[in-house]
């Protein structure tokens, strides 16, 4: 970033100038100005192909109304002031979690840090107002004054019988293979 981009926040984040942005992505690496503007309703990344030349005749197109495209759009509905949770059906918690990460940019877009953080902190994700804390143990949470994690999802190791095992069953495919073949093992 070479410099601020206050302005551009501010100039996107006035009501009813219909100002658009589009970021559309011209090498690999960081977009460091889409991350601070990720959160408003005004901007908006186009997904191409990689090929800058086709992205933006593919933008312009779809611009202009000449090309036919797919828009998702993910939003959420507040029944009368009704507290979410007691609405609707239940889902899964990654798609809850979605929910409260984009709800967090939201509040924190209308500058409402607080309940920003507390929600944040009521969905146990890390933005730029929470943080978290890894620890191995619920000893060392206990001791730093923390509640452990209820079910944090893990992906579980493979032990080590089970390494022996496949280390074994390609020891023997290879000694196998050279019987079949004729040639030494040695």
């Amino acid at each position: 970033m070479l410099s601020p981009i206050e302005r551009l926040r501010q100039s996107c984040e006035h009501p009813g100038n219909g100002t658009l942005l589009y970021s559309v992505e011209t090498e690999k690496g960081l977009n460091l100005i889409g991350e601070r503007l990720d959160a408003l309703d005004s901007f908006q990344p186009f997904h191409g192909t990689g090929q800058l030349s086709t992205d933006l005749k593919n933008l312009f197109a779809d611009l202009s109304g000449q090309k036919e495209s797919w828009k998702f759009v993910r939003s959420s509905v507040n029944s009368a002031g009704s507290n979410p949770r007691e609405v609707g059906a239940e889902t899964t918690p990654q798609l809850a979690t979605l929910w409260a990460f984009d709800e967090v940019n939201r509040l924190l877009a209308s500058n409402e840090q607080n309940d920003a953080a507390r929600l944040a902190s009521e969905y146990r994700i890390v933005t730029p107002v929470s943080g978290a804390v890894v620890l191995e143990t619920d000893e060392q949470y206990k001791r730093a004054g923390l509640e452990p994690p209820g079910s944090v999802p893990t992906i579980p190791e493979p032990e080590v019988v089970v390494l022996l095992a496949i280390a074994g069953t390609m020891l023997l495919f290879f000694v196998a293979y050279r019987r079949k073949t004729g040639r030494s093992v040695a």
